[in-house]
């Protein structure tokens, strides 16, 4: 081993990186001063975060009633329908009805009391009381946009329950009016039917019809107890029997027919009212507002400033931190490079 090398081994191992420290304490006492007076200033210099929170009470009721019948939700918890207030979808709505779109660093956060339940409580039990956290720079802003969003909040929710009603029903009554329309088609065909055997019997009316004959009828069968004893009773008047039979059958064919006709005019208007409440996207005036019929304001919205002592702490720890480790590692990066190097400088 040469001679240079065995005494760069040597400084190696005599390099005392304690006493590097000790000996650099000045230098590492700059550097950090330095980087805690950056922190401590910045502290001064960005805009403080602040929030606006305000609480409230949603309890929603598995099964709404409506004109057009009974609708049940998709789900009890409110929270699954609060969700979507965290989406940028929502925080450009609510600045846009403010008219602060050019406000930035604004967030919207929902937040849940879980409720207090019993291990012998079977019944799924759901939170119905939430906070919701409108936070960012600009103080003056914040209950206005905090105001606009719950407004938001519950047109949005609103809607959305409204507009699966309006799916379901419109699927409902569209199904119902083409099967009435098919049982109209058929009605009216038997109702022809009848008219033309009537009108061919009427030539013959001294035909005699059968009590067991006419038991055997598709026609008879299909009435009810009342309706064929008068149909019967009818068949037993001597020789108009047969006619008698054929005119009460009609009769009470058509006034079925007149019944499932008026069924169809009635389905068909609310089905139009469904349309044109879609179109006027007016959906209000048919269909209850499960959250707003249910929403109660707890605390109204209060501004409080998030950045408090603990933040100021952890600021300064940071920086601190980050002094102290750029300034121990240039003293010994610098001390190191001295040692090996000395003797070819």
């Amino acid at each position: 081993m040469s001679e240079t090398t065995r005494n760069t081994e040597i400084k190696k191992e005599e390099f005392d990186y304690f006493y590097a420290l000790i000996k650099n304490w000045r230098t590492i006492l700059l550097i950090s001063s330095c980087f805690l007076l950056v922190g401590l200033v910045s502290l001064f210099v960005t805009s403080k975060t602040h929030s606006s929170k305000s609480t409230f009470s949603i309890s929603l009721n598995s099964q709404i009633n409506t004109a057009y019948g009974s609708y049940n939700l998709k789900t009890l918890n409110p929270m699954h329908y609060l969700s979507f207030v965290e989406l940028n979808q929502f925080e450009n709505n609510v600045l846009a009805k403010v008219d602060q779109e050019g406000l930035t660093d604004v967030q919207f956060k929902i937040e849940e009391e879980k409720p207090v339940t019993s291990s012998n409580n079977l019944t799924p039990v759901y939170p119905n009381k939430f906070e919701l956290i409108v936070s960012g720079n600009n103080e003056k802003y914040l209950n206005v946009i905090n105001d606009f969003a719950i407004d938001e909040l519950l047109s949005f929710t609103d809607k959305k329950i409204q507009t699966d009603m309006l799916n379901h029903f419109s699927s409902t009554l569209t199904f119902d009016i083409e099967n009435l329309n098919f049982s109209i088609q058929i009605k009216e065909e038997l109702i022809n039917s009848l008219k033309d055997e009537l009108n061919r019997n009427t030539e013959n009316r001294n035909s005699v019809v059968s009590k067991n004959n006419v038991i055997d009828s598709r026609l008879l069968n299909s009435l009810a107890g009342d309706e064929q004893s008068l149909v019967v009773s009818i068949l037993l008047n001597e020789e108009k029997g047969s006619e008698h039979f054929q005119m009460a059958i009609l009769a009470i064919e058509e006034i079925q027919l007149r019944k499932m006709k008026n069924e169809l005019n009635r389905k068909s208007l609310l089905l139009k009212k469904l349309v044109d409440a879609e179109r006027s996207d007016n959906l209000n005036d048919l269909f209850p507002q499960p959250f707003g019929d249910s929403f109660m304001s707890l605390t109204p919205s209060e501004v409080q400033f998030l950045d408090g002592r603990s933040f100021f702490i952890k600021r300064v720890a940071i920086f601190l931190f980050l002094g102290l480790f750029i300034s121990f590692s240039v003293v010994l990066l610098r001390s190191y490079y001295s040692l090996m190097y000395k003797d070819k400088l």
